[in-house]
């Protein structure tokens, strides 16, 4: 997939594989593929590497929402079905 979304979104759900222990001092890197867009769902499959070793990996699940959701969230307002 090569669209890009300027769509923020939340997390919905978040698995991960511990493989091995992730040392201290190397340089991390995230590399993140998405896998599936359903409707606002979003699936991305994530790799943790340090110093190119794999560390963990897993699965991230968002749901795209409007701008105007967050700026909500970001006020303290009350966010029920109607503010969606």
């Amino acid at each position: 997939m090569t669209r890009r979304s300027s769509k923020p979104v939340l997390l919905a759900d978040l698995k991960v594989d511990y493989l091995r222990p992730t040392p201290l001092g190397p340089e991390l890197e995230l590399r993140g593929r998405v896998t599936a867009v359903k409707g606002r769902k979003v699936v991305i499959r994530i790799r943790l590497l340090a110093a190119g070793v794999e560390c963990a990996h897993g699965e991230v699940t968002a749901v795209q929402v409007p701008e105007e959701y967050l700026q909500a969230l970001a006020r303290g307002a009350p966010l029920g079905p109607a503010a969606r």
